[in-house]
C-alpha cells in the first residue's frame, strides 16, 4: 500500500528506527530522535543497496517519489550501458581473458 502525507506526519518516533514502506522500494526511516529519512532499496550484482533521497520535510513524498523514478531510469541506463561493455569485450578477446577480466571487475555474478 503506498504512503500518504497523512501517514507519513502522524508517524511518531519510537525507541528504535522503523521504516514506512511505499512502492518500488522507495521507504521512509523514522528515527528514535524523530527525523525522518527517504531511501531507495535496490538490488545490484545480487546485493541489496540503499540509496539515500533526502529527508522529510524538505523533500515531500511527491518529489522522493519523482527521485525514485529517475534514479531508476539512471540505473537501467547504466546496465544497459554495461551490457554494451560487455558484448564489445566478448566480440574483441577470447572467451577465457573475458571471463578473467569480469571476474576481476566485479562482474563475477553475471
Amino acid at each position: 500500500m503506498a504512503l500518504t502525507d497523512s501517514a507519513i506526519k502522524a508517524a511518531k518516533p519510537k525507541a528504535s528506527q522503523y521504516k514506512l514502506h511505499d512502492e518500488k522500494g522507495l521507504l521512509l526511516i523514522v528515527r528514535p530522535a524523530g527525523g525522518k529519512l527517504w531511501r531507495l532499496k535496490y538490488r545490484f550484482a545480487g546485493k541489496e543497496q540503499q540509496l539515500t533521497i533526502g529527508t522529510y520535510p524538505e523533500v515531500g513524498l511527491k518529489e522522493a517519489r519523482e527521485r525514485r523514478d529517475a534514479a531508476r531510469k539512471a540505473a537501467e541506463r547504466t546496465v544497459e550501458a554495461t551490457w554494451q561493455r560487455i558484448g564489445l569485450l566478448l566480440d574483441a578477446f577470447p572467451p577465457h581473458e573475458c571471463a578473467n577480466y569480469l571476474r576481476n571487475s566485479g562482474y563475477a555474478s553475471i
